[in-house]
């Protein structure tokens, strides 16, 4: 009997990959291998809890509360790890937001092991972000990324009086050849990818596949997994199919257009036009259908407000 095939990209399994104490030796290795940082040890801020994913009525409906981790290191550092798997145009943008507010949830936070008081702007530990997406994200070949507050003109990077950068926000675009990539990222590269992992791959990572494995999950975790990907199932082919009829809409008017100012142009502007009024024409269907605007938003990354005027 073949294994069912599981992929770290379910949200589920996301979670409890890194989330979960027993796997904690797997994070601290992201960490290391991503940042380059040495991680002796640290605490997971949001814990993997079945309870944090909801299933709705019917076991049809699915919701994660959360499907981010968020861990603080031994010095007050905080690493951010997220997985996004469909475009968004602003994740970039989102994400720095994100690392953003992470940094200045330090401000004021007392060290316990420190008893004395110090400058409420000596709080401010540096924060790291890494960021696993399953879309192009940048105009290169690159397959991995990693960005610091940098001097252009005078080629210095930034760093706080620890001699360490206050952000640092790293990307792996799956959808980059791994040839680009050096060491272990390698390795990562098609465990996060296709949930491969090689003979010659270090310890840590054979036992993060053990994690996909459907067998060694409780029966609660198979039910809500599986009420996951049914409920995935039901809202992508909602979307493909508002994408399929906006899109064709879209290249009717791209022909039109194509007569004024060229075919080609104009065909390229009306696929456009019609794959983006396409997530909205999802977006709507889901709100008929009484889906929330939390749950529009993580299956088709229009933002809470975007979707709220669709009402």
């Amino acid at each position: 009997m073949n294994k069912k095939i599981l992929l770290p990209s379910n949200d589920l399994l996301f979670k409890k990959l890194f989330g979960s104490q027993s796997n904690k030796h797997i994070l601290i290795a992201l960490i290391k291998d991503f940042l380059d940082l040495d991680v002796g040890d640290l605490t997971i801020e949001n814990p993997y809890n079945i309870r944090n994913f909801k299933v709705f009525e019917n076991d049809q409906e699915f919701l994660s509360t959360e499907v981010d981790v968020l861990a603080r290191l031994k010095d007050g550092s905080l690493v951010t790890i997220e997985l996004q798997v469909r475009n968004e145009l602003s994740f970039i943008e989102r994400s720095i937001h994100y690392l953003s507010e992470k940094f200045v949830s330090n401000y004021a936070r007392k060290d316990p092991e420190k008893k004395e008081g110090s400058s409420k702007y000596n709080s401010l530990k540096p924060v790291y972000g890494i960021n696993i997406v399953y879309f192009d994200l940048f105009n290169d070949d690159q397959a991995f990324h990693k960005f610091t507050l940098y001097d252009i003109k005078n080629k210095v990077e930034l760093k706080n009086r620890n001699d360490l950068p206050p952000l640092t926000v790293v990307y792996l675009d799956l959808t980059k050849s791994p040839d680009t990539l050096e060491g272990v990222l390698y390795f990562w590269y098609w465990y996060f990818k296709k949930g491969l992992v090689e003979k010659n791959s270090p310890e840590y990572l054979k036992d993060a596949r053990k994690v996909l494995d459907y067998e060694n999950l409780d029966l609660e975790e198979r039910t809500v997994l599986d009420a996951i990907e049914r409920a995935k199932s039901k809202l992508e082919s909602q979307i493909f199919t508002a994408e399929e009829e906006a899109r064709e809409r879209g290249l009717e008017q791209g022909l039109e257009q194509g007569l004024e100012q060229g075919l080609e142009q104009g065909l390229k502007q009306g696929l456009e036009r019609g794959r983006t009024e396409g997530i909205r024409e999802a977006a709507r269907k889901m709100l008929e259908l009484g889906e929330s605007p939390e749950k529009i938003h993580i299956f088709t990354n229009l933002s809470i407000e975007e979707i709220e005027k669709l009402k």
